[in-house]
């Protein structure tokens, strides 16, 4: 099995951290946002119940809160926006990783074939290197064998050339 590219496995790890960081966050803003919403119910019903000049402080109580409220939900879509763009990441990578697995087996496919290639040529060169030690050694042999052949043949032109001498000194 291949093993994963490290820049690829450390952003995943990045992301991952990320992503646990962003939904602890979340979790935070909500619960915030819920105290705020029961604060703002409690002020109303105070409202309700008091009137005049506290009823000023808190309404201006109440809109700080509803700013609040809209900037946690901000920050909530925000993060929840990040979320998405991390798990499409770990998507992004994980895919990219599959890619790469597919095309180091391809490789891995392709190396094989060639090592069988060269323990072929190998073996045939072995075997080539073998006919062609045997060719020299017929070589030599056969220029032996010349040798003692051409010595054999100029004895036989002495002895043929002795014998015209012969003749010729007999026949005179």
């Amino acid at each position: 099995m291949a093993k994963p590219n490290s820049k690829d496995l450390a952003r995943i790890t990045k992301l991952e951290q990320e992503i646990e960081s962003f939904a602890d966050e979340l979790r935070a803003l909500e619960a915030s946002a819920n105290k705020i919403t029961v604060a703002i119910q409690e002020l109303k019903d105070k409202i309700t119940a008091i009137g005049g000049t506290r009823l000023l402080q808190q309404r201006s109580t109440i809109e700080s809160l509803n700013t609040q409220i809209t900037i946690s939900n901000n920050m909530i879509t925000t993060l929840e926006l990040e979320i998405q763009k991390a798990n499409h990441d770990i998507q992004k990578y994980t895919d990219k990783m599959e890619t790469e697995r597919e095309t180091i087996k391809e490789q891995s496919v392709a190396v094989d074939a060639l090592t069988a290639k060269v323990e072929e040529a190998q073996l045939y060169n072995a075997k080539l290197r073998e006919t062609v030690e045997a060719a020299k050694a017929a070589e030599e042999t056969s220029k032996e064998d010349l040798e003692v052949v051409k010595v054999e043949v100029d004895k036989k032109r002495v002895e043929i050339s002795d014998y015209r001498k012969t003749e010729v000194m007999s026949v005179s």
